[in-house]
């Protein structure tokens, strides 16, 4: 699942693609984590449409759109995130392709703490504001005491905090609307000049 204006990335390793698995894995793994969405846009796949993510989408008050069949464009952002995805996923595969569910939260985390061309920020910071700490940070920084705000200051750090997001967020929208824009240019220029179809 792709956040379309963040980027962010929940993935999940199913069992199956039952539609009962499917629902169990946006509810465990995005609704209950980061709460319901507005909208959820998916392909046609059976599990999908079925019951039980329908009622889930209804009791939710959550927008369903579904892409044109076999035509994967309509789903743009999730295609990419595939595109990158799926060949991080592969580097740590063995030889003997049993053990790639083990390896589906570290690449995500991967994926979503790495700075996105579309947005020129990572994911994680769009999303929650900050970045993670790793133990390096931790090693490198060994004189901060804490990295939570005092009492006194907790109003003036979430006044930051706002403000901070905010800019992040009209930068990201920004730097995302000159990338469309320059696609949308590429995309539309003509083949050849001596085209006959214009």
């Amino acid at each position: 699942m792709t956040d379309h204006f963040t980027k962010y990335v929940v993935a999940a390793p199913l069992p199956d693609c039952s539609a009962i698995t499917v629902a169990q894995a946006v509810m465990n793994e995005c609704i209950l984590k980061l709460g319901a969405m507005t909208q959820l846009v998916s392909d046609n796949a059976s599990y999908f449409k079925g019951a039980v993510i329908s009622e889930i989408g209804k009791l939710l008050r959550i927008n369903r759109y579904f892409t044109t069949p076999y035509h994967h464009e309509g789903n743009g952002a999730c295609e990419r995130v595939f595109a990158t995805f799926h060949p991080m996923l592969r580097t740590y595969i063995h030889e003997n392709q049993l053990d790639w569910d083990k390896y589906v939260s570290a690449c995500t985390f991967l994926y979503d703490t790495s700075v996105q061309s579309s947005t020129n920020n990572t994911p994680f910071f769009l999303l929650f504001g900050r970045d993670p700490i790793f133990n390096i940070d931790l090693l490198i920084k060994h004189d901060l005491e804490c990295h939570l705000p005092s009492d006194d200051d907790k109003g003036i750090f979430i006044e930051n905090l706002v403000t901070i997001l905010h800019s992040a967020w009209r930068s990201a929208a920004a730097h995302n609307l000159r990338r469309e824009q320059r696609f949308k240019k590429q995309y539309d220029q003509p083949i050849c000049d001596h085209c006959p179809f214009k």
